[in-house]
Formats: C-alpha cells, structure tokens, sequence
C-alpha cells in the first residue's frame, strides 16, 4: 500500500517532484526486492501455502543430496509419485511447458512451488496495454543487476512495475539449497537449476498471461534458441514489445568480480564458465537485436554505468549517455494501466484459485530458460 501510494503522482505535479518521488518508490522496491528473498525462503522453510494446511512440505531424511531437487522430485527414479499437473493452481501452464524435458513433480513440490512463483509474480504493476518484456543479456559479472538497480535509483527503470524474473531468486528459497550450499557450493546451482529454470517459465508465463512488465534477468548466451523464443513469444503475446539491455565490461573486470562474489556468498563459477559467457553473449545480442523493439547497451566497467549505444527499430545512436532515451522509454510505463478487453478475459481467467488459467492452451515447446542463460 506505501509503495503504491508512492507511485501514485498527481497530473499537475511539477517534473522534478515526480522524479524524486519515482527514486524513492524504486529505492523502496529494490529494499523490497531485496526481501523478497528472505520472504520466499520463509515460505520454503513454512512449507505451506496459506489456502490449506494439505500444502505443507517437508524434506525427507533419506533425500539424495547428490542429486538434483528434479532428479528428486521429478526423474524417473523421483520417491514421491507423480501427477499431471492437476494439484497445481497453474495446471494450464505447466501442461503447456515441456513434460519431456521438465519431468512432472509430486502433489507436495507442485503446491510448494506455486508459492515461490505467487510471491514474485505478484509484484510489478497490473495489466498494461502495451507491456514490456525485458532481457537483461550480459557476462557472469558483467553487473548486470548492479546496472538495472542503478538505473532504477536514478529515475530512469522503474522496478516498481516490473516483475523481476531470475532463478537466483528461487534458489536459496529451495528448502534443500543451504544443504546443498554447505556440502559442495560448486554444484549446488547445478543441483538446482533444473527446477529453478521450470519456475522462471511458469513465473514468465504466468507475468505475460497478466499482461505485466516483465524483466527476464539472464545471459541471453544461447542466440539461436532465444531467436526460436522471441518468435514464440510475439505469436503468443502480440501486446508484448521486446528490449534488450546488454551490460558489457572488460574481461579483467568481470573474473575479478565473479572471485570476489563467490567468496562472499560461497557461489564459485568455474572460470572457463565465465569466458564462455563473455565470448558468446556478444554475438548471440547481434543476433537476436534484429528481434528487439529496443537495445541498450551499457558499459559497466568503471564506477559509474555507461549508455554507449541504443538502437530500435529505425536507428541506433553511438552518443554516449542518452539515458532519456532509456527513460522515455520505461520510466512513464506504469501510465498505461488501462485494461483492454483481452487482458481483463485473461485476468478473469487467471483469478478462479484451483483452475487452469488457460485450458489447453498450445504447448509451449521449449526447454528450460536457466539452462540457457
């Protein structure tokens, strides 16, 4: 209710008084982003959801640490049985999602997962005429969060209304995640991030459904299955408009702040990962820029980011720092609240707790996003 009311400007109200007033609704949603974290794990810890004491969750004593939560949860050799995606309150989605690939989890996982995604999928503005769909596309290390954050506090990206979509978000919400942090934190996201990447697509699927703004925090390293994505997304989401916010910084930046990240926070990413990521992320945004409605890309190497080149659909502009041109963009994109037809069926569609929020909707033949970002 505060961070909305913040939000709220009257249409009279001078420039630099809406200004000030957007930075401190973003600060207080990047405090409330970074809490979020800590709500999601009290969720996984509380394993319950609030609509029946039938969700609860518990970690069994026999569970295999040494394999992953979806080997666990959902392989062929998961304990628990498995069911079609029915218990789920997102069933229609997750029986559009790739089966093959993502395997179908037990009654107990599916509940608990649905309210990982609830939490995140509820921030952000409501429905917009014409949403945003954001891919943040970068090197491990590039800064990539550190960049929108920036833009965010300095009144040019407004996180207030969009939904941040990243699968390290979900992963220390994982009741299994400190375990599996404690005994070898070189494989703990490998463990994870199978399940984690198939909660970033309901969580996507989900946000888009709703017609919201949606930011996509990843690499984009893999070009050719993202170009596939983007065509998928614009036949199914027509509304959406799609922008790439590419953060580049040197490569002796970027392994310094990879070390210095995981001897803070005990994620280590082996080195050859990384310059995989530095040299296939460039190529694979050249790709894919073809398909943007808009591209930023932003050096982030120094103390302060750098705007060094923007691009849509006319033209693209080498001037250096035109962040109007980022902030024309976004900053006024909560302004368009007003629902269309479509996005109150679909919302009336999504608001019935327990059912499908579109029955058989095409399958959505993908597999999972965190193995490609």
């Amino acid at each position: 209710g505060i961070l909305r009311t913040l939000l709220m400007v009257c249409c009279d109200a001078r420039p630099d008084v809406e200004l000030r007033r957007s930075k401190l609704a973003d600060k207080s949603l990047k405090q409330e982003r970074d809490n979020l974290r800590g709500r999601l794990a009290a969720d996984a810890e509380s394993h319950r959801l609030a609509e029946s004491d039938s969700s609860r969750f518990t970690v069994a004593s026999d569970y295999d640490y040494k394999q992953s939560t979806h080997a666990n949860y959902a392989g062929p050799s998961a304990k628990s049985p498995s069911v079609r995606g029915a218990h789920s309150i997102f069933a229609g989605i997750r029986l559009g999602l790739d089966q093959a690939y993502h395997g179908i989890y037990s009654e107990a996982r599916q509940h608990m997962q649905d309210s990982l995604v609830r939490r995140v999928v509820e921030m952000g503005a409501p429905a917009q005429r014409r949403p945003w769909i954001v891919f943040t596309a970068g090197a491990m290390g590039a800064g990539k969060s550190h960049t929108v954050d920036w833009m965010s506090e300095n009144g040019m990206f407004p996180l207030s209304d969009i939904v941040q979509i990243d699968p390290d978000i979900f992963k220390p919400a994982l009741p299994e995640w400190e375990e599996y942090a404690r005994r070898d934190p070189l494989t703990a996201g490998f463990h994870t991030r199978k399940e984690t990447g198939f909660l970033v697509e309901i969580a996507q699927e989900l946000a888009m459904r709703e017609f919201k703004h949606v930011w996509i925090d990843g690499s984009l390293r893999d070009g050719a299955w993202y170009l596939q994505h983007f065509a998928d997304l614009k036949q199914r989401h027509p509304a959406y408009r799609i922008a790439i916010i590419h953060v580049v910084a040197s490569e002796d930046e970027i392994l310094e702040r990879v070390r210095r990240r995981a001897e803070v926070t005990g994620r280590h990413v082996p080195e050859a990962e990384v310059i995989d990521s530095i040299t296939r992320v460039p190529a694979s945004v050249a790709l894919l820029a073809q398909e943007a409605a808009f591209l930023a890309v932003i050096d982030n190497t120094g103390d302060q980011p750098r705007l060094i080149k923007h691009c849509d659909a006319h033209a693209c502009s080498t001037v250096i720092d035109e962040w109007h041109e980022i902030s024309r963009r976004f900053n006024h994109a909560h302004a368009s609240t007003t629902r269309t037809a479509e996005s109150k069926e679909s919302l009336q569609r999504t608001a019935v707790v327990g059912q499908s929020l579109v029955a058989g909707s095409p399958c959505i033949r993908s597999s999972s996003l965190i193995s490609k970002i």
